[in-house]
């Protein structure tokens, strides 16, 4: 008979093996709908993305490409998920996921903070928006070896200094001589503690010193000083605003993710591991 050797034939054998990577591939590929349909409101879009990035209006030609372009993607895009080119990859799903709680946040999130609700978030909060004390002030800095020395010397004229010989006066420093409403932290973290923990806040106007440093001494005129002071709500209105938009995404993200835990069944096989409940 022929059959026995025409099932050695190799071209049985690869028609054979097409047929089974098409059945198995009927049976693992997603469904999708292979119709793609552009509407005005997906030109429209198209077109104002294009508008916002480049700040005017999108030739006939240029319109046209940014459709097609669309509809390739589109297509891409479909095809990966036939594919199911989706499923294992860490990126897109974080993506997805990520997509799907900003969905959550703006359906709860209103555009704008009620006045109320504002006020109460900054009365709950009033330390974290208080002002911190500010400090202006000039510096003359004298380093080793004679550094105590020659900014005591020096302390005695500086007050007749004008400008320009004040500038001239001392040794040469990275540091800077003049600072304007710096916080307490920027200053330590310029000239050190010893420098900010030796330096007189009451003194305004008048020069003292010298004030030791890593860098040396330094004779000191503080121009400013204004204490450490409570925020009305007014004046912290940005960052109260901001704060509360996102203590009221953070509720609603949780919420969303309790009831998709109604909504879907989870269970954890591995030994040792328990869902937490949502905050």
């Amino acid at each position: 008979m022929a059959w026995p050797r025409l099932l050695r034939e190799p071209v049985v054998h690869f028609l054979a093996l097409g047929v089974l990577v098409w059945t198995l591939d009927l049976f693992t590929e997603n469904a999708v709908d292979p119709e793609i349909v552009v509407t005005e409101r997906d030109v429209a879009r198209i077109d104002a993305l294009w508008q916002r990035q480049w700040r005017r209006a999108p030739t006939p030609e240029e319109l046209r490409s940014l459709v097609d372009d669309h509809v390739r993607e589109e297509l891409f895009y479909r095809e990966a998920l036939r594919l199911g080119l989706d499923e294992d990859d860490t990126v897109i799903r974080r993506r997805l996921a990520q997509k799907v709680a900003f969905v959550s946040e703006d359906r709860a999130v209103p555009a704008q903070a009620p006045r109320a609700e504002l006020e109460d978030f900054f009365a709950a909060h009033a330390e974290r928006y208080r002002r911190p004390a500010r400090i202006s002030l000039r510096q003359v800095p004298f380093t080793p070896p004679d550094a105590e020395a020659s900014a005591i010397a020096a302390l005695d004229r500086l007050p007749e200094l004008d400008e320009a010989e004040l500038a001239a006066i001392g040794d040469a420093s990275m540091l800077p001589r003049r600072i304007a409403s710096w916080t307490r932290r920027e200053v330590a973290a310029e000239f050190g503690r010893g420098f900010l923990d030796g330096l007189d806040t009451t003194a305004v106007g008048r020069w003292q010193g010298p004030i030791r440093s890593a860098f040396g001494f330094h004779a000191v005129r503080l121009d400013a000083f204004e204490p450490e002071r409570a925020a009305t709500l007014e004046s912290a209105s940005r960052e109260v605003e901001r704060d509360w938009l996102d203590a009221r995404r953070r509720e609603a993200n949780e919420a969303f993710y309790a009831e998709l835990l109604e909504r879907y069944r989870v269970r954890i096989d591995a030994g040792g591991f328990e869902l937490a409940p949502p905050d």
